[in-house]
């Protein structure tokens, strides 16, 4: 649906749209890795192993969110 909204922008009120709602995702994207990252560094007060596995999980979710917000960004650049 993206890609289509992306190569639909013809005019430049349309691109200018299209680049700012681009921006916000790559923000939004980038701000929940971010809170990943925060909930991985805290500590449950679990089991150590049961914390662990968490943490690595926010970390893979926050790694996975970076790339979408680079992908973005990259599209957006090429916009």
């Amino acid at each position: 649906m993206e890609k289509a909204i992306f190569e639909s922008a013809v005019t430049k009120e349309q691109k200018t749209a299209v680049g700012n709602y681009l921006k916000a995702i790559a923000q939004q994207k980038a701000n929940r890795a971010e809170e990943l990252r925060e909930l991985a560094r805290r500590s449950t007060g679990g089991k150590f192993l049961a914390s662990n596995a968490q943490s690595r999980k926010y970390l893979k979710q926050a790694q996975a969110l970076e790339k979408e917000a680079q992908r973005y960004q990259s599209v957006l650049g090429n916009f």
